[in-house]
């Protein structure tokens, strides 16, 4: 059994949470929506805002900080995305990642009924992984990059944005409905 611990993170773990961020950016660069060239360029205190603003839980195996996964909710459609989900390649396969999403399912429980993620049609092993934990895939959709997406959302918010046919590459959106518990899948 895997000494596993999850928790939110806040803006003093941003020197961690830079360090992973950009390691799945340069790792599995079609996975994200952002570049590591992007986000190298950013300052700590950038990761220190994200981590004020959103909702980014970290699996810990002792103190090392093994994955991550965001969190983002619409209230008023009661939905929520699951994103920049990694897992760091030494903890792959030791239920880690399946950790994370228990702890996302169980933050979003009773304040949404559907948690939606995207995934690379081509990536079969993510695919395949979040279909064990329940998700179910419901159709294709072009995506923003993760800048461009952090404006969109505000602005749809504020009841301003309508999407189009803006994004960069197709992704296939996975989602997991609420009414039942992740331990049925």
């Amino acid at each position: 059994m895997i000494d596993l611990t999850v928790r939110q993170l806040g803006p003093a773990d941003a020197e961690q949470y830079r360090r992973i961020r950009l390691e799945a950016l340069a790792t599995d660069p079609d996975a994200f929506s952002s570049t590591f060239a992007a986000e190298n360029a950013r300052p700590l205190a950038w990761f220190a805002d994200c981590l004020e603003e959103a909702i980014i839980l970290a699996a810990f195996c002792g103190a090392d900080l093994v994955g991550v996964a965001g969190l983002s909710m619409c209230s008023d459609a009661r939905t929520g995305t699951l994103w920049g989900m990694y897992v760091r390649s030494h903890a792959r396969r030791r239920g880690i990642g399946r950790g994370l999403v228990d702890a996302v399912i169980k933050h979003v429980r009773g304040r949404v009924d559907v948690l939606q993620l995207n995934v690379v049609p081509q990536n079969r092993g993510a695919r395949r992984f979040y279909a064990n934990c329940g998700f179910s895939e419901c159709g294709m959709r072009r995506l923003l990059p993760w800048f461009v997406w952090r404006w969109a959302v505000a602005r749809w918010a504020l009841g301003r944005f309508r999407p189009g046919s803006e994004g960069s590459d197709p992704a296939l959106t996975m989602q997991y409905r609420l009414g039942r518990d992740i331990s049925e899948t």
